[in-house]
């Protein structure tokens, strides 16, 4: 499977927390990766989910892993201007979990990072964070 491959042998510790308004205070300002999962649960079906994106935020104010969230949440209220993100926040709203790492590496290395996280999974809302191997 692709993802045993990926992203070196770094471990990670995710956080993930509901995309929703109320969580914005448990997210840092500070520069990572991130993804967005549906996650079903509370059904008769186990609990299982899907990520459907990963992104990587730098350490300037305007793209911090805390105001990343923010500029999703506007988009949610406003309307995403990329039809794969309006789609997801129309059709999974109560479903939608936002899951982070915050990360002290260089912005080039959070892009690879990005891409190979993204290679493994091809999530369904990615459309260009792929490397050229796949």
């Amino acid at each position: 499977a692709l993802w045993r491959g990926q992203a070196g042998a770094q471990a990670f510790t995710w956080t993930e927390v509901p995309f929703d308004e109320a969580s914005l205070e448990e997210i840092p300002s500070e520069q990572g990766i991130y993804a967005f999962k549906i996650r079903i649960a509370n059904t008769i079906m186990p609990e299982h989910g899907v990520i459907v994106y990963f992104g990587q935020s730098g350490a300037g104010s305007q793209s911090n892993l805390k105001n990343r969230f923010r500029q999703y949440l506007r988009d949610r209220g406003r309307g995403a201007k990329r039809p794969k993100f309006q789609w997801l926040f129309s059709n999974w709203h109560d479903d939608l979990v936002f899951c982070f790492v915050s990360l002290n590496c260089s912005e080039e290395d959070l892009r690879k990072l990005e891409n190979d996280l993204s290679d493994a999974v091809i999530p369904v809302c990615s459309t260009l964070d792929f490397s050229t191997h796949i």
